[in-house]
């Protein structure tokens, strides 16, 4: 059942396409947008930026690098 599952999982993965587009202003996405299309924004560091630098992806990679 799981390897069925595992298939099927890779099959529809793989099957799919896509494109990396890089904007300046939001309103620019609409220049790219078909139906039907599935739109992933980078949140973090890109959408928003936080007030403190605990959690963020610099600071993740400074405790993985002093804890190794």
């Amino acid at each position: 059942m799981r390897r069925l599952f595992l298939w099927l999982s890779l099959t529809f993965v793989f099957s799919l396409s896509a494109e990396i587009f890089e904007i300046k202003q939001i309103k620019e996405i609409n220049l790219y947008l078909i139906d039907d299309q599935l739109v992933v924004l980078d949140l973090d560091n890109t959408v928003l930026k936080t007030a403190q630098l605990l959690g963020s992806d610099q600071w993740f990679d400074k405790q993985l690098s002093h804890y190794l």
